[in-house]
């Protein structure tokens, strides 16, 4: 049953097809009216080009592909209801009124919120966005809004380990397609920790070019947490000498249990 008749009794599409006022006035074809006399899939049309024209006579041709596969959705209904209450579709729509053309870099500028990686996939998936590794693409966005916060003689330092160390090797990884969330978030914790590092010798008046094996040991005694992730930095450090040559802690063996 795709309609109804005059009297309120249910239609199929074949008598659908005998009743002129059942039939879309769009594309004439039979089934069930919304809008103005149209069928779903034309209602649908509709509504996705107001949603993606923004100030323009018609669909950007940048986000024609996102039209396409909007109102090609085997089940139009669905996509109604997404347009009419979904926080992405009016994302979208505030981003297809915008001037410049839609790019990665212009959504990574925006809040990382569930609705931003909505709208993100989206468009990747439509071909409006090339396909990029989204957990490289978190550190970078952390590296790029961590780094103007330190302290000058920090970033000194900080800047090339976690851009020519950290992140160099990250996009190395991720070109082999082994590149995870968890890899991203050990990353991100090891410069954490180097500027935790940094932070503790200046409250201590300690240089880092003069770091001793004492002072150092200070250091993994009041931050035990810290002691596995702060060898990154430790062993870079070293290797650039900017430091002498500090003994890092061994990783601990489970103790065996019998049951």
């Amino acid at each position: 049953m795709i309609g109804r008749a005059a009297d309120g009794g249910d239609l199929c599409a074949t008598c659908c097809g005998n009743d002129p006022g059942t039939r879309c006035g769009r594309c004439d074809q039979p089934g069930d009216l919304l809008d103005d006399g149209q069928c779903p899939r034309c209602v649908l049309g509709e509504r996705v080009r107001d949603l993606l024209s923004g100030d323009h006579d018609a669909v950007p041709d940048h986000l024609q592909a996102m039209a396409d596969a909007l109102t090609c959705a085997e089940n139009p209904y669905p996509v109604l209801g997404w347009l009419r209450r979904s926080p992405s579709a009016k994302a979208l729509a505030q981003l297809a009124g915008r001037a410049e053309p839609l790019t990665h870099e212009l959504l990574d500028a925006l809040p990382q919120s569930t609705t931003t990686r909505h709208v993100r996939s989206l468009l990747v998936v439509a071909g409006v966005l090339p396909e990029r590794n989204e957990h490289l693409a978190r550190l970078e966005r952390w590296v790029t809004s961590t780094l103007p916060t330190l302290p000058g003689h920090q970033a000194m330092v900080i800047r090339p380990f976690a851009e020519w160390h950290v992140v160099r090797d990250a996009r190395r990884r991720a070109a082999r397609d082994r590149y995870s969330y968890d890899a991203a978030s050990g990353d991100i914790n090891d410069i954490q920790a180097a500027i935790r590092f940094l932070t503790w010798l200046d409250e201590c008046k300690f240089q880092l070019g003069s770091l001793t094996q004492a002072e150092f040991d200070l250091w993994l005694t009041s931050h035990p947490t810290q002691r596995v992730v702060i060898g990154s930095f430790i062993r870079w450090t070293t290797a650039r000498r900017l430091i002498s040559p500090l003994e890092l802690p061994k990783r601990g063996r489970p103790f065996a249990v019998n049951f």
